[in-house]
């Protein structure tokens, strides 16, 4: 079962509707939208971290003082929340 879970997540990611995954891989809609609400909700508070940290890079390039290092960070931090979904 753990594999049609994952198998359900990267259908869901290549942008099949929960729908044509139920009918793909032999579900109810109503399951699947359950073994897809966290992984939704993740993605949500995801996006949302990104924006706070693009708004923390976006102060920090316009204050004078901020280190290479600091916009580097943040920027790593970034990309990394973004590759992840």
């Amino acid at each position: 079962m753990y594999t049609k879970k994952i198998r359900v997540i990267q259908l869901f990611k290549r942008g099949l509707n929960q729908k044509q995954i139920a009918i793909k891989e032999g579900l109810t809609e109503k399951t699947v939208g359950i073994w897809l609400k966290p992984f939704k909700a993740s993605k949500k508070e995801n996006a949302t971290n990104i924006k706070i940290l693009e708004n923390k890079l976006k102060v920090l390039l316009e204050s004078k003082t901020a280190s290479p290092r600091e916009i580097k960070d943040l920027t790593t931090a970034i990309k990394q929340l973004e590759s992840r979904f």
